[in-house]
């Protein structure tokens, strides 16, 4: 009766991300991956990224000044588009097979002269 119900599948993602620096760019978008497989899979085991491919880096520099003049400052903004081929392992949860057992009240507590005293009192 026990079966393998772990499957393993190939995914191709593409996703953005962006930060204030180069490695916070990366970080953004690579998190990015686990959010997006996790909503397509019922019960996701593991990820495992098989390629990375860079499809477009850029940077935005603006200066930034206090009260609209004072302490001019150069500011950077990273953005970062990847595309990212993966193997998920997931469970299927449509292929597992669930024994029913009736019970009355696994929470209740049997308290056969709870009421009885009550009366008496």
């Amino acid at each position: 009766m026990k079966k393998d119900s772990q499957k393993i599948v190939e995914k191709i993602l593409t996703v953005s991300g962006n930060g204030g620096s180069k490695k916070e760019a990366m970080a953004d978008a690579l998190a990015k991956v686990s959010k997006t497989i996790s909503q397509d899979m019922d019960l996701t085991i593991q990820i495992t990224p098989v390629s990375v491919e860079i499809e477009e880096a850029k940077v935005n520099q603006y200066i930034e000044h206090f009260l609209f003049f004072f302490l001019p400052r150069k500011r950077e903004m990273y953005q970062v588009k990847l595309r990212v081929a993966t193997e998920v392992k997931y469970l299927d949860l449509n292929e597992i097979e669930f024994i029913k057992n009736q019970v009355a009240d696994p929470n209740g507590l049997q308290l056969p002269r709870f009421w009885s005293w009550q009366r008496e009192g």
